[in-house]
């Protein structure tokens, strides 16, 4: 008879199986030789599955054995390999050593249970704090803004700025700006053209008239050149534009010239005197043209001197003493002489 049709009811009774999660070695022939399972152990007579992270590799009745820190197992766990880094932990030693999971740190995270070492932040993004668990808790860095998640943390443009205190980007105080994009502090908003202050983060003035800055920073005002002004907040050098009484050669504020004037500030040519007047050099109203000797009256309308009479120049006309006469256009009073028959006293003459 061949081994297929041998029956088995010659073995009933003779074999005994284990209870559920032990088992015996090949030729045990007590049921005190069953054992627990790997992944089990005896609680009152019964081989029960091991508790959720705790694991045990051998067969027998023992106790299991406490996963390592920050690790998590399913229940029925046979292996250290099945004691997983916990979310927010990655794996950073050998697996079952006591410290094989280490807290994400600052600027990673770690959203799943695996023994796998933790991720970074997405760019220009990072978590506040260890054992981040999730990538919502990455967000943008000091200088950065927009969304983490998506990967879209971009540069505070120029003028902005953002710290650790503020979600989006803060615009800088008035009159100032960045030197540079993603600026993470209010120190970085610096003075515009035309304005100073006496520290970076002070308030901004305008620079005085007569001064100019055409840089950006918290640097004193520079001084117009010579003979030269500006309106308040001057942003350049071009701004200063010469005083009254004064007109540029091309390069520098130099002085008008005898007879003319300049009532405006700018670069204009000096004015010409009216007709017959004169200035002293740098004249800066019309009211400094006066007219010259032989004329009289204001600077604005000279009227020569007439015969019989002398104009020294200081916008009088004086008559010639009795019994003397004298050309027009006389500036002197020696310009007038004595009439036929008459002499002055000190001449001796009868």
């Amino acid at each position: 008879m061949s081994f297929r049709s041998l029956g088995l009811s010659s073995f009933l009774g003779r074999v005994t199986t284990c209870p559920e999660g032990s088992i015996a070695d090949a030729g045990s022939t007590d049921i005190a030789d069953c054992a627990c399972m790997p992944g089990r152990y005896k609680l009152n007579g019964v081989c029960v599955m091991c508790a959720a992270n705790t694991y045990k590799h051998e067969v027998g009745d023992s106790v299991c054995t406490t996963c390592p820190t920050d690790t998590l197992s399913l229940p029925g766990a046979s292996s250290v390999d099945a004691c997983l880094c916990d979310i927010g932990y990655g794996l950073t030693g050998d697996v079952g050593a006591a410290n094989m999971c280490q807290q994400c740190s600052p600027g990673a995270y770690k959203d799943f249970v695996a023994n796998a070492a933790c991720l970074q932040c997405p760019q220009n993004s990072s978590s506040l704090t260890g054992a981040s668990s999730s990538v919502g808790d990455c967000i943008c860095l000091p200088g950065y803004s927009g969304g983490a998640l998506d990967n879209n943390c971009k540069p505070c443009d120029m003028g902005l700025y953002k710290t650790t205190q503020h979600a989006e980007c803060q615009q800088c105080p008035s009159f100032t700006t960045t030197e540079q994009l993603a600026s993470d502090t209010l120190e970085h908003c610096v003075c515009v053209h035309g304005y100073t202050a006496a520290t970076a983060g002070e308030a901004c003035t305008a620079c005085d008239p007569g001064l100019y800055k055409d840089f950006t920073g918290s640097i004193s005002c520079l001084e117009c050149p010579a003979n030269s002004t500006s309106a308040q907040a001057a942003t350049s050098l071009s701004n200063c534009v010469c005083e009254p009484g004064f007109t540029t050669d091309g390069s520098s504020c130099v002085t008008c010239a005898s007879a003319s004037y300049k009532t405006t500030t700018g670069n204009e040519a000096c004015t010409p005197c009216p007709e017959h007047a004169t200035s002293p050099p740098g004249a800066a109203t019309l009211t400094a043209c006066v007219c010259l000797p032989g004329y009289h009256g204001p600077g604005t309308a000279c009227t020569a001197c007439a015969n019989d009479f002398y104009c020294p120049g200081d916008g009088a006309t004086y008559a010639c003493p009795a019994n003397s006469s004298s050309p027009a256009l006389s500036s002197l009073e020696d310009a007038c002489t004595c009439d036929d028959g008459f002499a002055k006293e000190d001449d001796n003459l009868v």
